[in-house]
C-alpha cells in the first residue's frame, strides 16, 4: 500500500534509537506509536460512521479513532436531538436546564458533550435521552492481518521520537527525555504541515473554484 508503514516497522525503527529489544519493551512501542499518531491530528485516512449506543452516559470512541468529524444524538423515538461541546471543561462539567429556542417547534433542550481521552461524556441532566449517536470520525486503517493500525509514511519519524520521548521518561532519563521530547515537537510541526498541503486532485478541484470566481464579472450598478 502507497505511503502506508505497519505498526512492526514503526516498532523496529524506534527500537534502532532507542536500543530496547525485549518483548515488553515491544509492547509499548506499540501502545506509544498509537498515542503518538492520534497526537499529529492528521486530516486524512480513512472516515467512518459508527452507531454507538451510550453506556453509563458515554459514547465510547471505536477502536484506532483519531479525531472526531461529526456527531449526532438521537433520542429513544429517532428524534436527532440538539447538542453543544461543553466550554467549560474542568469549571462546569455538567450545565442543567439549557433550552434553545425554535421558532417552528418551540423550546427543547440541548444535550451537553464533554470529550475525554476514549468517550464523549453526556451531561447527567439530559444526557439520559440519548439513546444512539452517530459518530464520523477519521482512524488509523487497519492491517487485516494483525488487526493493528497501519501509519502513514510521514509519520513515521515522528512516532520514532514519541516513542523514544516515552521510553526516558518511563526510565527517569530526564536529559534524554528533553532532547527527545524537542525532536517530537519539531517533526510533530512538520506531520501537520505536510497534512495540511492539498493533493493534486484537492488542488485542482481549488483551482475550478478559484478560476470561477476570476471569470465572474461585477458591475456597478446605479
Amino acid at each position: 500500500m502507497e505511503n502506508i508503514i505497519t505498526m512492526e516497522e514503526v516498532v523496529a525503527n524506534a527500537a534502532t534509537i532507542v536500543q530496547a529489544e525485549d518483548r515488553e519493551a515491544r509492547n509499548l512501542f506499540r501502545q506509544w506509536a498509537y498515542l503518538g499518531a492520534r497526537q499529529l491530528l492528521h486530516n486524512k485516512g480513512d472516515i467512518e460512521v459508527d452507531e454507538i449506543t451510550p453506556a453509563a452516559g458515554l459514547i465510547a470512541k471505536p477502536k484506532y479513532f483519531v479525531k472526531g468529524k461529526g456527531l449526532a444524538l438521537y433520542d429513544s423515538d429517532g428524534g436527532e436531538l440538539y447538542w453543544r461541546f461543553n466550554p467549560y471543561t474542568k469549571e462546569r462539567i455538567h450545565d442543567t436546564n439549557i433550552y434553545v429556542e425554535n421558532r417552528n417547534k418551540g423550546s427543547y433542550p440541548i444535550v451537553t458533550v464533554t470529550e475525554q481521552s476514549d468517550a464523549y461524556a453526556l451531561d447527567s441532566y439530559y444526557g439520559d435521552s440519548v439513546a444512539l449517536a452517530k459518530l464520523r470520525y477519521y482512524k488509523l486503517p487497519i492491517d487485516a492481518n494483525t488487526d493493528e493500525p497501519f501509519f502513514y509514511s510521514n509519520q513515521l519519524l515522528a512516532l520514532m521520537f514519541f516513542i523514544q520521548w516515552m521510553w526516558y521518561t518511563r526510565n527517569r532519563d530526564l536529559a534524554a527525555a528533553g532532547a527527545a521530547k524537542a525532536d517530537w515537537m519539531v517533526e510533530q510541526h512538520k506531520v501537520k504541515i505536510d497534512n495540511k498541503i492539498p493533493d493534486e486532485m484537492e488542488a485542482q478541484e481549488i483551482a475550478k473554484t478559484w478560476n470561477s470566481m476570476i471569470q465572474k464579472k461585477f458591475y456597478n450598478t446605479f
